[in-house]
């Protein structure tokens, strides 16, 4: 399947990074197996991006008609896939903030993601995303199970938006920061 050839009507989730130990891409693909078999889900899962695991990855998947695993992707490609992306799924293990949220936001995307700290904090006072428990396969599929119910997409794809032009725009940001050092001479 490629891109272009998805079909209309369905939920694109994709995962854009790299393919390594602190990312649960492997739960994705679990989830992926089991939701294929769900009548009622019209989604596809689309995993892009390189590294260490991407071979084991691209193996346990080769099966699944609802996932796509890509090698890695140029800055065009990648921008196209951002933008047929329907929710982004941020499997980070870390509790650090990586800058795939703000690729998301900046997209306009929901997010799927297990972090925890300010980016769970924020994200769910935003409602910009929808938190599941590292490592729980049954939590990220209650997750896509939510946010694909009613209008739920839509919604947080408007909270993402107004979240990144809110507080992450670079214009918002500076204008901020430029004020800042004002104060402080």
């Amino acid at each position: 399947i490629e891109l272009k050839d998805l079909k209309k009507g369905t939920v694109i989730f994709s995962y854009l990074g790299t393919f390594v130990k602190s990312y649960e891409v492997d739960l994705i693909i679990e989830a992926a197996k089991i939701l294929e078999k769900d009548k009622d889900f019209k989604g596809y899962f689309i995993l892009a991006g390189e590294g260490e695991l991407w071979l084991s990855l691209k193996q346990k998947a080769k099966h699944l008609k609802n996932v796509i695993v890509l090698g890695w992707l140029d800055k065009k490609k990648s921008s196209y896939l951002m933008n047929i992306t329907d929710v982004s799924l941020i499997p980070n293990k870390t509790t650090a903030l990586p800058n795939k949220v703000f690729e998301a936001l900046f997209f306009g995307n929901p997010m799927i993601f297990c972090m925890k700290g300010e980016a769970k904090t924020v994200l769910e006072k935003y409602k910009a995303g929808i938190y599941y428990e590292k490592g729980n396969i049954d939590s990220f599929i209650d997750g896509v199970k939510i946010i694909t119910q009613n209008n739920t997409i839509e919604t947080m794809k408007k909270n993402s938006r107004d979240l990144y032009d809110t507080h992450f725009k670079s214009q918002k940001i500076y204008s901020e920061y430029c004020e800042y050092i004002e104060k402080i001479h």
